[in-house]
């Protein structure tokens, strides 16, 4: 499902989206965490939760990117960090914060972070309060035509 670290935290699945199955949201999770390397291996005890939500796509950015899909991630992270540090080198603290991502294949497949925290822990460009992209090709699979 996910990397070795992150392995050990449950996944709670909210998978409303038909065009998602159980198989293909643990892949897209576990390639997401791949590129995440802070995040998917280095974070495993520091991290409490793990939720992944689908529902058909409503925003408008994402739909500008063929998203058709919403496909959220949230991460809680534990007040007590034991691996990672409480700040983040541009000041961004990490202790206690719910980190959210949202992965799309379409025409720009990757990631979109609007929190600065997660944005810096997983080297995404850093953005004051709006989303920035990374991208990663290998989430190409989501979104594509049936």
């Amino acid at each position: 499902m996910a990397p070795e670290a992150a392995a050990k935290v449950p996944v709670q699945w909210n998978l409303q989206a038909k065009s998602i199955s159980q198989a293909d949201a643990e892949r897209a999770l576990d390639i997401f965490l791949k590129s995440c390397p802070d995040l998917g291996q280095r974070a495993g005890n520091d991290i409490e939760s793990i939720r992944v939500r689908t529902t058909d796509e409503y925003a408008d950015h994402r739909l500008r990117l063929g998203w058709k899909t919403s496909f959220e991630v949230s991460v809680a992270l534990r007040d007590d960090l034991k691996t990672l540090p409480n700040f983040t080198s541009d000041g961004s603290g990490l202790s206690g914060q719910t980190l959210w991502y949202n992965l799309g294949g379409g025409l720009r497949p990757g990631a979109l972070s609007g929190k600065r925290a997660a944005q810096a822990l997983c080297g995404f460009p850093m953005g004051e309060g709006a989303d920035t992209f990374k991208s990663i090709s290998a989430l190409g699979f989501l979104d594509s035509p049936s």
